[in-house]
């Protein structure tokens, strides 16, 4: 589908791709539904994604195919369900008849079938923890109609070939009623299925944001998958500091959040030329290192591509320290030709960009952490000398 100002279908391809090897692309096909009303961005992704991966559609890998929008009914007199707005309960009706779509093309194609969306990534080596998942739930004859691989809506869903007609007339029959995950959930309870049967960790990860229902901004993502990074900084705190920045936050992912010491990060909306993130400390500090890290495992792309990093002892007189283009900025050891007392450090913004940016780290070392450290050292070597 298509989305405004951006697209995640390519990287969730390549995903898909990467981590499997020749061999078992003998064993898959991705089907590619393109669902979007609008005929011209129809053609002209299926021309791109034909030009980028033909050799996968020559091969019977890689589908790609599309319904008429004449195929669909009147989506007008629809009644409102869920208190949901007249747009909403539009766009998940159809969409519950595009997965109606998908079920029926896909059927006798394989084995088994699994439901994904174009903004998901691939984990490693996810095909054969499919398959071996559905072998061990074979072997110990567990009575299943769905296997989850992903804990989020639709995603993830696998069922046997044999049902994928009677999930499509089931979803065509209650199109207009509720969103397809509840369709499904109904479903899995006819067939007595009665508990989720969930693989753990989940295999696919949803990374979009902006949703192919115009206006609407999501961060879903599965809790199993996320990854808690380790920060550089182990003893102190960063010196106190006040945190401001003219780039324009996504919800609650706010300025302050990687300047601390929990996961939390900063979400800048499409950074623009001359955009500023400030770090001013409450009184002067004798900085000896800076550590800045950009973009989530889950969301590599979310950093600064072009930008100045620069520090200043009265926050009015700047000195340039280094370009950023990369997701980590590690500058280390006491530099000469730095002032020896820093009031404040910026992160400037040198070219306007589209892609969002994602600061997840900031850590400032000062002279007398670096002391801190050193004694913390000299304590530990002590303990581990009284022991012995």
């Amino acid at each position: 589908m298509q989305r405004p100002g951006i697209s995640y279908l390519e990287k969730t391809l390549e995903s898909l791709i990467m981590f499997t090897s020749d061999q078992e692309r003998l064993e898959i096909v991705i089907a590619l539904y393109m669902a979007d009303e609008n005929q011209t961005y129809v053609d002209f992704t299926a021309n791109d994604i034909h030009k980028k991966y033909q050799k996968y559609l020559d091969s019977g890998f890689l589908h790609i195919f599309h319904y008429h929008e004449q195929t669909f009914p009147d989506f007008n007199s629809l009644s409102r369900t869920f208190n949901d707005a007249t747009e909403r309960v539009t766009w998940r009706s159809k969409q519950n008849i595009d997965y109606a779509y998908m079920f029926m093309y896909s059927h006798n194609i394989s084995e088994y079938y699994i439901q994904l969306e174009d903004d998901i990534q691939a984990t490693p080596n996810y095909f054969n923890k499919i398959k071996s998942f559905i072998s061990t739930m074979n072997k110990k004859r567990v009575k299943w109609f769905c296997l989850d691989f992903c804990n989020l809506g639709f995603v993830g869903k696998l069922v046997r070939n044999d049902e994928l007609l009677v999930l499509a007339k089931f979803l065509l029959m209650f199109y207009n009623e509720q969103p397809g995950d509840n369709l499904l959930g109904y479903l899995k309870h006819i067939k007595t299925q009665f508990k989720d049967i969930r693989h753990k960790p989940s295999l696919f990860q949803h990374v979009g944001v902006i949703s192919s229902l115009r206006g609407k901004k999501q961060f879903l993502q599965d809790g199993t998958l996320k990854k808690k990074s380790s920060k550089k900084r182990f003893y102190n705190d960063n010196p106190p500091a006040n945190i401001e920045t003219t780039i324009e936050t996504f919800e609650n992912h706010f300025p302050e959040n990687p300047y601390g010491l929990s996961d939390e990060y900063f979400w800048g909306i499409s950074p623009k030329q001359g955009e500023k993130f400030n770090i001013k400390f409450l009184k002067p500090e004798q900085v000896t290192g800076i550590y800045i890290k950009f973009g989530l495992p889950e969301q590599p792309d979310d950093i600064l591509s072009k930008g100045k990093l620069k520090i200043s002892q009265n926050c009015l007189d700047w000195k340039y320290i280094k370009n950023i283009h990369q997701r980590v900025i590690n500058l280390d050891g006491v530099y000469s030709n730095w002032p020896r007392y820093v009031q404040c450090v910026t992160i400037e913004v040198t070219r306007t960009q589209s892609i969002w940016m994602i600061i997840h780290e900031i850590s400032i070392f000062t002279k007398r952490e670096i002391s801190i450290s050193n004694d913390a050292n000299k304590i530990k070597q002590k303990r581990v000398q009284n022991k012995v």
